[in-house]
């Protein structure tokens, strides 16, 4: 017998184009069977056209219960809409604004810190040094899907309180061997600016009786040329301009084997292995930089499923080194840093299902990591966690879901720390009229902590580089022992639309944070350093706006608009000071896509144009304004497919080539410092073919 779901579109914004994903409200993703990768060519990315969308109502039994709102994004649509890492598709979920140079781990959360990484639903701690994770190599093959969850789930723990991003890995599906692989080449100019990359993508599996495998490789070598344009006023009022030009040679190498094993149709064991490099050499006239990092993981899971009772056990361990070079004219500088950390986790996560309306969720944590530095006494960070969740589905129209999470946090070495958290969770779901799915509306609270990473706690100071390193513009980096967690009671409601040619998501939240952390900088010595520190609180709100409409059109062309509109206001508030904005979090961002394909040719096409807002901050405990220009970026993909699993794309980023600035006035609106970092357009040039 087959049961009505209540599916809610969650509209997302990619850098290339935004794709609609079908949710229901058992949080399980249900594509249409044409757009279903069945073979090693998707035909998803190449051949179906936008106008086979179709919303599916129905669906056999629900796999979740749970009124938490999740995003998910397949690989199937990251394909379709060209995405060629991680960090394009994290641009489609609304209340993510993404730092100046890129990456996961620059990503800012409703004004709050970075959300957390989860590889398979293990937490990943990607280098501070090194400013790599594994994540940085992953490709849209190698994943099955994305999950984006905003809310905070006491199953996914209190770092949900920065929203929690989760890369499933894709499992072996072909019945014999058969992958992918991708080679891609860029040149590109402007002016005494240039940009050369090159990479390398890999991607096996296969299954052979009870046993699947894969094998993942991706190998990315870039060059770069670039140029900064420094301004000062000396001691006598006069500005002095400066040009830097900056060599860097980097590279990233990563590898993943994947294993699993099948008992029978109800457990299955699972093993991966994944071991990344990053290399980063950079240099001016005055000074040299030399950054190395290496990263294993392993991760091994068991999953039993007893009926409507399901048991996954896992152990994890995480292995990291970096080490830092630096050879300047500048004086008392630390030449050499060596820091490895090490991570080891056990956990048990059970559910159990109580006929079709009533899901119970549970679970247990423990976790020791280790930050050893060449500097500084070793870290130590020891914690534990019990979490309960259960989930009702009322009716056809109401779902609740509701929890608790307990957590004990300590800290031994370097610095004596101990902490002991419960955080309660709520959420309810509201399907307006069973008949007609069109309308629903979800409502969440929750209370939560958020941890700082280890790397963040290590005092030790990473130099900046540039002419103007240790300046208020380009300070150095280090972290704060004595940091302590954030607690955040968050509360959020989303009204969703949703029909076979579009829709939309409204979201309005508040953030009351305790403990704010944000990254302040002060004279230490004769140079500016930068270091997260706690505030005493913090405000956090705004609205996000998505949606997307596809135009149907005959004869085999597929048209489809989106957009994306997220503000965030973030207040400082400290205790007989005024308020002020907090640093670093722009007012808010906004993009619009097209995304266009014809069918009989096997080509489609994807434009996405994003726009950040100037904006000013007033700096913490300085008496100097810093003033951010306004920031455009133009995308551009387009794909090509051949017979016999080839295929072509040309992928260019930041085509408006928008340069950023940051400069900063005294208390009399005059020019202090100014820093301008010109942008080079990227435009990559890949060759794929599938087998």
């Amino acid at each position: 017998m087959k049961r009505r779901l209540s599916p809610v579109i969650v509209l997302t914004l990619t850098q290339v184009g935004l794709v609609p994903v079908v949710m229901a409200a058992d949080d399980t993703v249900k594509e249409p069977a044409a757009t279903a990768p069945v073979s090693s060519e998707p035909n998803v990315s190449t051949q179906a056209p936008l106008n086979t969308l179709t919303i599916r109502a129905t669906a056999d039994k629900p796999k979740e219960i749970s009124a938490i709102q999740k995003i998910t994004i397949s690989q199937a649509e990251m394909l379709r809409y060209g995405d060629t890492s991680v960090e394009d598709s994290l641009r489609r979920a609304a209340g993510i604004q993404m730092g100046s140079s890129g990456g996961p781990n620059k990503a800012k959360f409703r004004g709050g810190g970075a959300p957390t990484i989860l590889i398979n639903g293990e937490a990943v701690q990607g280098g501070r040094r090194a400013a790599s994770s594994l994540i940085d190599t992953f490709t849209p093959d190698m994943l099955d899907r994305i999950e984006v969850t905003k809310q905070a789930s006491v199953t996914q723990g209190s770092v949900a309180a920065g929203g929690v991003i989760n890369i499933i890995l894709k499992d072996p599906r072909n019945s014999k061997l058969g992958g992918v692989i991708k080679v891609g080449y860029g040149d590109n100019q402007r002016d005494k600016q240039s940009s050369n990359q090159q990479q390398t993508n890999l991607q096996l599996d296969g299954r052979q009786g009870k046993f699947g495998y894969s094998l993942s490789a991706n190998d990315r070598q870039s060059e770069r040329t670039a140029i900064t344009e420094l301004t000062r006023v000396d001691s006598h009022g006069d500005r002095l301009t400066t040009e830097q030009t900056r060599q860097s040679d980097g590279g990233f190498r990563m590898i993943s084997p994947r294993l699993e094993y099948e008992w029978s149709k109800d457990n299955k064991g699972f093993a991966d292995i994944f071991y990344g490099e990053h290399r980063n050499e950079s240099q001016s006239s005055s000074e040299y930089q030399q950054k190395d990092s290496d990263n294993l993981r392993l991760n091994v899971r068991l999953e039993q499923k007893h009926g409507d009772r399901e048991d996954k056990w896992r152990v994890s361990g995480q292995w990291e080194n970096e080490q830092q070079t630096t050879q300047s004219s500048s004086a008392n500088l630390i030449p050499y840093i060596e820091e490895t950390s090490n991570e080891y986790k056990v956990s048990y996560a059970g559910s159990q299902k109580f006929g079709d309306s009533h899901q119970l969720k549970f679970g247990v944590e423990t976790e020791q990591e280790r930050l050893r530095s060449n500097i500084e006494p070793t870290l130590t960070e020891q914690s534990q966690a019990l979490y309960l969740e259960e989930n009702w589905k009322i009716s056809d129209q109401h779902t609740v879901t509701a929890g608790l999470r307990q957590e004990w946090l300590k800290r031994s070495g370097l610095i004596d720390y101990s902490d002991d958290s419960l955080s309660p969770a709520l959420a309810y779901r509201y399907q307006i009229d069973p008949s007609n799915p069109a309308w629903t509306i979800q409502v969440g609270y929750s209370q939560s902590q958020r941890t700082p990473r280890t790397n963040d706690l290590s005092p030790t100071v990473s130099l900046s580089t540039s002419a103007d390193a240790g300046s208020l513009n380009n300070p150095d980096k280090g972290g704060n022992p004595a940091l302590r967690s954030e607690s955040i009671q968050a509360l959020e409601s989303t009204l969703g639309y949703n029909s076979p040619d579009g829709g939309f998501n409204l979201t309005v939240f508040r953030r009351d944070i305790s403990d704010y952390i944000e990254r302040v900088v002060a004279l230490e010595a004769d140079r500016y350093v930068e270091r997260p520190q706690n505030q005493s609180q913090a405000l956090a709100t705004g609205v996000e706006l998505e949606g997307r409409w596809a135009f149907k059109r005959t004869g085999g062309h597929s048209l489809m608009l989106n957009g994306q509109l997220s503000t965030i206001r973030a207040e400082v508030q400290q205790s007989g000071q005024a308020d002020r904005l907090a640093n670093d979090v722009a007012p808010y961002t906004t993009s619009l896509g097209l995304s266009y394909q014809y069918q009989p040719w096997r080509w489609s096409s994807n434009l996405n144009i994003g726009y950040q807002p100037s904006y000013t901050r007033q700096l913490d405990d300085q008496p100097y304004t810093r003033h951010q220009n306004a920031r455009t970026n133009l995308d551009i993909s387009t794909t090509k497919r051949f017979d016999q699993g080839w295929a072509m794309t040309v992928s260019a980023r930041n085509l408006l080539a928008t340069d950023q600035i940051e400069q900063l006035t005294d208390e009399n609106g005059e020019l202090y410092q100014r820093r301008q970092a010109e942008s080079v357009p990227n435009i990559l040039l890949t060759v794929e073919k599938r087998f």
